[in-house]
Order: C-alpha cells, then structure tokens, then sequence
C-alpha cells in the first residue's frame, strides 16, 4: 500500500485514481479481484465495452486476429480472423504488445496479462486517452493495409458453446463468468 499511497493521492484524473487503486489490488495476484472505475463498472452493468471489437493472440511471437466483434469498427475495416497486425500507432506490433506487458498490472497468470493488454488495444489506456487507434494489418492473402479505428460503445453478448469430441467428453465455453 505505501507504494501505492503516493501515486492515488497525487493521480492528475480520476481515472488513473481508480488505476493506480486497480494496480495496487493487482499485487494480491488474484486475476478476479480487480477495481473499476464508476464508468468502468457503467459499461459493466450495461454489458457494454468502449473498444474496437478486435481480439488477438500473440501466437509464436506473431500478433494473430483470433476474434472481431460483430458490427465492430474492426469489422467494419475488413479485418478478419487470421489476419496479422503488423503496426500499432506506428509501432512494430510485437514491440507494442511486448511494451504494453511490461506495464499491465500484476496478475495472476500470463493469460490474465495478456488480457490486460487486449483491454488497452481495443479501450485504450486511461492515462492518455484516444478515441482512434490506427493499424497496420496483413491480411490473410499476404497484402497489407492501414486501418485508423474510431473506438466505440458497442454491446457485449454473453456467449455459451460447446462441443462433445467423442461420447463421454465434451466442454462448454462462456465467454463470461
């Protein structure tokens, strides 16, 4: 806490009060104990997200498009799933993603940090705050495009799968909990 004690009380936004408190529960190590913001925990009650719809996996040192929101800005930009980012706000891609990881939050697992990072590419950080993000992508063909993406309050729709793989196991995937 004495730390953190400096940085809360002296924080220039409220916003970055509420992330250096988020920070210094951080420390617990506990991935599902996290503090919101009054317009973080807003999007949360409405099932909202302030974002660009994108979700991504850093897969062998490469930044892989696993996921676009419906309607999304992403979407809207022709980004698909497979696709490669290449640049993020100029920046090589992996540099970005890899910078970004040195800064997240202590969590509980590479997974949780990872998600933190997703989190800042899509909603932005709240230090410094932008309504765009702009990208360079590769699409599945080979050929690259940019893309700036105005971020936007979109829906968020819980989602519940799953899929026997022989006739005694099977899963089920949320993609909430």
């Amino acid at each position: 806490g004495e730390l953190y004690q400096p940085k809360i009380l002296s924080a220039p936004s409220d916003e970055a009060f509420w992330k250096n408190l988020d920070n210094m529960v951080g420390e617990l190590g506990d991935s599902h104990t996290r503090v919101l913001s009054a317009k973080q925990y807003a999007y949360f009650k409405q099932k909202a997200a302030y974002t660009i719809g994108l979700s991504v996996a850093d897969l062998q040192g490469e930044l892989i498009v696993t996921g676009v929101g419906v309607d999304s800005p992403a979407e809207k930009a022709g980004i698909i799933k497979g696709n490669r980012l290449l640049k993020i706000e100029g920046m090589d891609a992996n540099d970005w993603w890899r910078m970004q990881l040195s800064k997240v939050r202590k969590n509980s697992s590479e997974r949780a940090q990872a998600k933190s990072v997703k989190r800042l590419l899509n909603s932005g950080d709240l230090d410094a705050p932008t309504e765009r993000i702009a990208l360079q992508v590769e699409r599945n063909d080979g050929t690259i495009f940019e893309a700036t993406l105005q971020r936007a309050e979109l829906p968020q729709v819980d989602r519940l799968n799953g899929k026997m793989l022989d006739e005694k196991i099977g899963y089920l995937r949320m993609s909430s909990f």
